[in-house]
């Protein structure tokens, strides 16, 4: 059994679709919708599925942050947690098997969007990867936060982070994840591990896929990497495969 732990800001229609999915798979015992707008009530229940209005939990925050994707107000029940954006979509039984290669590994993070980063030994500048470059050279550092599982632990130890990083996020309004993927690393000492599924993603492309946006995730990396003393990020290679 897992919670599923989703972020979500003005996209209702999305939410809605993603929440009576995950709904659907009998594994999820809670569904915590992270509600960061201050200037919209959350949708009542009745806008779900009767079987997604008894899991859903809504999360209100006082604040508009990126870091209350991980500020977890009550303790998700379960001991997995999966973090995904209200546009992605999965089946059931890839969740399900992304759950067991999880628990077989709870203490690191298993995702199904991995990237790679690289660091140039003679500047010392980190390089955020796109998929395609990850894909070509067959190994990964992270997976990003928007569809992996995670121990509930380490959101607590997140939100523990030095503030200078939370501001950073705040200010910037990015790279939450790439904190979180340095956060595990740290205290595992582990690579992430990267399991394969069918992703469906409602919407259009967003930022992910402009320039502005790697320059901006190289930028954290320096910056993070500065405050931690190094990324922390393990090398790895394996892919799980239903």
């Amino acid at each position: 059994m897992f919670t599923v732990r989703m972020n979500t800001f003005r996209r209702n229609d999305d939410l809605k679709r993603s929440v009576d999915n995950y709904a659907l798979c009998p594994a999820v015992t809670r569904i915590q919708i992270v509600w960061s707008d201050q200037e919209n009530e959350p949708p009542p229940l009745n806008f779900f599925s009767p079987a997604a209005r008894e899991l859903i939990e809504f999360e209100l925050h006082t604040t508009d942050s990126l870091n209350n994707r991980f500020n977890a107000l009550s303790p998700p029940p379960t001991e997995g947690v999966f973090s995904v954006d209200d546009d992605m979509l999965f089946k059931c039984e890839d969740l399900k098997f992304a759950h067991q290669t999880w628990r077989a590994a709870s203490e690191t993070m298993v995702g199904f969007v991995p990237r790679l980063v690289t660091r140039d030994e003679e500047t010392g500048e980190h390089r955020y990867r796109s998929w395609w470059f990850t894909w070509w050279n067959g190994a990964y550092n992270l997976v990003l936060t928007k569809a992996a599982f995670l121990h509930r632990k380490h959101l607590d130890a997140y939100m523990t982070l030095p503030p200078k990083m939370l501001a950073y996020v705040d200010a910037h309004r990015n790279c939450e994840d790439i904190a979180m993927s340095m956060v595990v690393a740290r205290d595992t000492r582990a690579p992430p591990l990267w399991v394969r599924g069918a992703i469906r993603e409602l919407g259009a492309p967003g930022i992910s896929s402009s320039g502005g946006h790697y320059r901006a995730r190289c930028a954290c990396l320096d910056a993070f990497a500065q405050v931690l003393g190094g990324t922390h990020l393990q090398l790895g290679t394996a892919k799980a495969v239903p």
